[in-house]
């Protein structure tokens, strides 16, 4: 990710603004490469957290000092070990002279209470159901299986014109306010597809069946090309689902 900064420093209100842009390349991971070159006025930065927004300042600000003072005061990790179910981190600053501290994190396993708790945490998946017979464009896949998956909310706003929590039920609204896993796997068949869709049904799941118009595939003929089920239970969807091979 590499763009240019620039500094705005009015000298008053009606005065021009001064400008001194300078480029800054960050890598989210470091690399033993950079994309820019190594020059005095870019700065090549390897992974990202807030300290990058205090060296890109001194930076911009002229103060070679300061700059390199920033970079100093960085923390790395220099050394990592477990003792006593304790991961103990040994960090140490950039600069050379600077002292170093310890920072202790427990790694005990959780209690039983904590399991217990964590395992009653419902699972709750979508299941998105694709055509693969049709040899649709990767795209359109794409395309067809966002408008299945996004039908149970869509519908409701349809027929609502407003929504709330309220209108979901309890494993829809964890799955809005948990992952949103989603899970996709093909069928080879509409017979195929609509039996999947049937069956659903029978179990009470919620099933959105998407009908392309045609108009860019399929020689103008409508088709359907994919169904979404739920988000609800994982076992229960599995029921209907789980025998298909994943896209």
């Amino acid at each position: 990710m590499t763009f240019e900064v620039r500094l705005h420093q009015p000298q008053s209100v009606n005065s021009r603004l001064e400008t001194n842009p300078k480029p800054v390349c960050i890598d989210l991971q470091p690399y033993q490469t950079v994309q820019a070159c190594e020059r005095a006025d870019i700065l090549n930065n390897g992974g990202f957290s807030d300290d990058v927004f205090n060296v890109i300042s001194t930076l911009l600000a002229d103060n070679n000092q300061r700059f390199v003072s920033e970079v100093e005061a960085i923390e790395l990790v220099t050394q990592v070990r477990l003792q006593s179910n304790r991961c103990i981190l040994k960090l140490k600053p950039a600069g050379r002279h600077s002292g170093s501290r310890v920072l202790l994190f427990d790694t005990q396993k959780p209690s039983r209470k904590q399991s217990m708790a964590e395992a009653q945490v419902p699972n709750i998946k979508q299941v998105i159901v694709m055509r693969h017979d049709l040899k649709m464009r990767r795209g359109k896949q794409i395309a067809q299986g966002a408008h299945a998956s996004m039908s149970f909310l869509t519908r409701k706003l349809q027929s609502k014109s407003s929504i709330c929590m309220d209108n979901f039920t309890h494993n829809e609204q964890t799955w809005i306010m948990g992952s949103f896993a989603k899970v996709c796997v093909r069928c080879n068949s509409e017979e195929e597809l609509m039996a999947i869709h049937d069956k659903a049904i029978e179990l009470g799941l919620e099933v959105h069946l998407i009908t392309d118009s045609g108009r860019t595939e399929f020689h103008g003929q409508p088709t359907r090309t994919c169904l979404a089920i739920g988000p609800d239970d994982a076992s229960t969807i599995d029921h209907v689902t789980g025998h298909l091979e994943l896209l």
